[in-house]
């Protein structure tokens, strides 16, 4: 099953039709976004340009809110995207 999951890779025009089609503006910023944020970028240019003590706490109540701010847009996103019935709506 793992063999199958990191094998296989086939370069075929199918394949590469459905990756460019995938290949959103909006998936493409979220992917950008993505590695920077796991990246510890923010608290090591929190320490090299902040030198007092005090002034460390608003950058990390800009990441807090920068996090809730990208929360709220992927849950309009997802929310927004189709519409999906009660699931029990038949029973």
């Amino acid at each position: 099953m793992i063999g199958t999951m990191f094998g296989g890779w086939e370069f075929s025009s199918v394949q590469m039709a459905i990756v460019w089609e995938q290949l959103t503006p909006i998936f493409l910023v979220t992917l950008v976004v993505a590695v920077f944020g796991s990246a510890p970028l923010i608290p090591k240019a929190a320490e090299a340009c902040l030198v007092r003590e005090n002034l460390r706490k608003p950058a990390t109540y800009f990441s807090y809110m920068a996090s809730f701010v990208l929360l709220i847009l992927c849950m309009l996103s997802l929310s927004s995207g189709t519409y999906n019935p009660f699931i029990y709506f038949k029973f």
